[in-house]
């Protein structure tokens, strides 16, 4: 029961499960304007793929960072290993099986995708493990985040169904620099802890203000180019389709509305892409 109670606290499902299905029915939608016929009994899996990738890398995160959390109380006790509710041999068990699991729904989906899912899987786990630590290195800790916990995930929906097209390369850049505005906040929120762990990231060598208006920065772009392509690609006749292209923008926009009224600083446990 422990381990159980822990696991479910060390996959911190409530961050993921947005994110996943927003993305996931995205690429699909994508999908259905660039292909004839859709194979629809492979949308479970590709849920399931993403959804297992990217928690996987959240729990690795927790595992690797555990000592780290272990000095701030506010994360000590939201990560599970931290707060003694598992080992670390257990979460490092947990995380694995995640991977493997992650990586056979993958390889159900084609070889291009589970290339795709592969190299989700790989990126996430060197983002946290600190012999590498990719988090740690500046500038590539933004462009691995991007990709692993963003566009990654679009990229596998969409070439479970179809081949690559100026449509998904411009969602892929739209969702990749909202990922991107996302890390910068964690980054920014982060900061003290991150300095008293020694850990040197882009926000740390650009410093807060800049780091402040980049986040912002990035996030108005990425959504610009993700309603730039939903309306470019969906034409006005197509009601339904517009319509939850709009919607989808929508929820992205008041997500990030939502998120800029609170204190960048202060605002704990949240997951932005």
């Amino acid at each position: 029961m422990r381990i159980l109670k822990g696991a479910i606290r060390l996959s911190r499902y409530k961050e993921v499960l947005g994110t996943v299905f927003v993305l996931s029915f995205f690429g699909v939608l994508l999908a259905q304007h660039n292909t004839e016929v859709l194979n629809y009994q492979l949308i479970p899996i590709i849920i399931l793929a993403n959804l297992g990738a990217t928690t996987f890398a959240f729990m690795i995160n927790d595992v690797e960072d555990a000592e780290d959390d272990a000095r701030d109380p506010k994360k000590a006790k939201r990560n599970p290993i931290s707060a003694g509710l598992l080992s670390h041999f257990e979460g490092t068990t947990i995380s694995m099986l995640m991977f493997i699991v992650s990586l056979i729904l993958f390889a159900l989906l084609g070889e291009l995708v589970f290339l795709v899912g592969a190299s989700m899987l790989i990126i996430g786990f060197l983002y946290s493990w600190r012999r590498i630590r990719l988090k740690g290195l500046p500038f590539i800790d933004m462009i691995s985040h991007g990709y692993f916990l963003g566009g990654a995930a679009l990229l596998v929906s969409y070439l479970a169904f179809a081949q690559l097209s100026i449509e998904i390369l411009l969602a892929f850049l739209g969702v990749f620099l909202v990922s991107l505005g996302g890390d910068m906040f964690n980054e920014i929120r982060d900061y003290e802890s991150d300095k008293k762990a020694k850990l040197k990231n882009t926000v740390s060598v650009l410093g807060l203000k800049p780091s402040i208006f980049l986040r912002y920065f990035f996030t108005v772009v990425g959504l610009g180019l993700l309603g730039f392509t939903i309306l470019s690609i969906f034409s006005l006749l197509n009601i339904p389709a517009v319509i939850v292209g709009i919607v989808l923008t929508v929820l992205l926009s008041l997500y990030t509305i939502f998120i800029s009224k609170e204190s960048i600083l202060d605002y704990d446990n949240i997951m932005f892409l």
